[in-house]
């Protein structure tokens, strides 16, 4: 009977096992992962106490970016200040601006207002006249944090 067995029977046998065994032990690896509970990245944890803490009024923020341009609003000399940085030549510069008086309108009319469904890394804002402009939800993953700094800036002119 021990004559009829051939190594190659012996060998698949073996392989077949080692699979098993390999596939049980992966199963039982990922589960535990699985059962891990999550764990708060810090700079989720720095964000967190950051808005819990009271803060100052900004004076800028960026509400646009990527590898070639970046949005800025800056509260400049009774003025709210729209300016693009952009890294190509030619391009850039300041959009618009709103005089204090605009400010305190939009303030008293609420009229700034985010759009955070626009595409899944942007969306879309509008201060005012000034509608549709791009912001990265990278930056502002809560839209009503966003139309709060917004307003913030307004108020600093205003």
């Amino acid at each position: 009977m021990f004559d009829e067995i051939k190594i190659t029977d012996v060998i698949e046998a073996a392989s077949a096992a080692i699979a098993a065994t390999t596939g049980v032990i992966m199963a039982i690896l990922a589960y535990k992962e699985y059962l891990k509970a999550p764990v708060q990245e810090e700079a989720m944890q720095e964000t967190l106490e950051s808005e819990a803490a009271p803060q100052a009024a900004p004076s800028e923020i960026t509400i646009f970016k990527t590898s070639k341009q970046t949005t800025k609003l800056r509260a400049v000399d009774n003025h709210l200040v729209c300016e693009i940085v952009d890294t190509r030549p030619g391009k850039g510069g300041i959009q618009w601006k709103f005089h204090k008086d605009l400010c305190r309108k939009i303030i008293d009319q609420k009229q700034v207002s985010a759009n955070p469904n626009y595409k899944p890394r942007t969306g879309l804002i509008t201060i005012g006249p000034r509608s549709n402009w791009l912001y990265s939800k990278a930056l502002y993953w809560d839209h009503t944090v966003l139309e709060n700094d917004i307003y913030a800036l307004l108020g600093e002119t205003a």
